[in-house]
Order: structure tokens, then C-alpha cells, then sequence
């Protein structure tokens, strides 16, 4: 009894495991890169450049390839921004992953720095302008009455 239900255990794993020991799927690959041309996912894009980036990958996949092999030649190829999400290690990690959280959360630890500063400056000025010399001042009369002139 024990090793009929080994038998069958045995069976039912090799059928849920045998899928990802084979050949890579064309759509897992085109969903980890990105058209060259329009920049979308490529299993959704019908651009030309795309239909021709997939029938490389369904090459490659015929030719044995695997697809960290396939996905790596896109890459040597294209540059990085074939990739439709950024590696997760080296700099781009960095970059792209924790840059966008890290930065809000700085920021809101030099905002009362800065609005403190914003507050200093803003306020009344202290001491009174220095007073107008004999000219400027005779300037700013004959102005002044032009304009009740009019």
C-alpha cells in the first residue's frame, strides 16, 4: 500500500515538475523583456522589432538555448533597458529598487530643516532701510508730484 502511494506520489510530481525542467516558454521569456521600439512588455507588443525579437526567442528555444542564455544574448544586444524590470543586485539595485523608497523617506527628514530656515528669512526685516540721500530723495518728490498731476 505504502509504495503505491510512493508510485503515485512519484508520478504526480514528475507531471507537476516536468513542465519547468523542459524547454523555456516563449511567454515567460518575452515577459521579462521590453520592444525595442514602443518599450511595452514584449508578449503584448506587435511592433515589428517585436515580432522579430520573438521569433529569435522561439529560435533559440528550438536551438536548446537556455532562457537565463536567451535573456543574457538580448541583453548583450540591446543593453540593460531590454529588460523589462531592473536586475535585483550590483547598482541597479540601488537605483532602481530602494533609491525610489529611500529618497521620500529622507526628504521628509530634511523638510523641518528647511521649512525652519524658510521661516527665519520670511519674517520682518529687523533694522530699517538706510535712509535716502538729498538727491534720491529730491528724485522721489518730483516723481511723486508728476503722478498727482495726473
Amino acid at each position: 500500500m505504502i509504495r503505491r502511494i510512493l508510485i503515485i506520489a512519484a508520478v504526480v510530481l514528475g507531471v507537476v515538475v516536468s513542465p519547468s525542467l523542459g524547454a523555456p516558454s516563449e511567454t515567460a521569456i518575452a515577459k521579462q523583456l521590453r520592444c525595442v521600439t514602443c518599450g511595452t512588455s514584449l508578449d503584448v507588443s506587435n511592433a515589428p522589432s517585436a515580432v522579430q525579437m520573438k521569433a529569435r526567442i522561439a529560435r533559440e528555444i528550438a536551438a536548446g538555448m537556455s532562457e537565463k542564455q536567451i535573456i543574457d544574448g538580448f541583453v548583450r544586444d540591446y543593453g540593460r533597458t531590454v529588460l523589462s524590470s531592473p536586475p535585483k543586485s550590483g547598482i541597479d539595485l540601488w537605483l532602481a529598487w530602494a533609491l525610489p523608497l529611500g529618497l521620500p523617506i529622507l526628504m521628509l527628514f530634511i523638510l523641518p530643516f528647511v521649512v525652519r530656515s524658510w521661516r527665519r528669512t520670511r519674517g520682518t526685516p529687523d533694522t530699517e532701510p538706510p535712509p535716502l540721500d538729498a538727491a534720491d530723495e529730491a528724485l522721489v518728490d518730483r516723481e511723486l508730484e508728476a503722478l498727482g498731476d495726473v
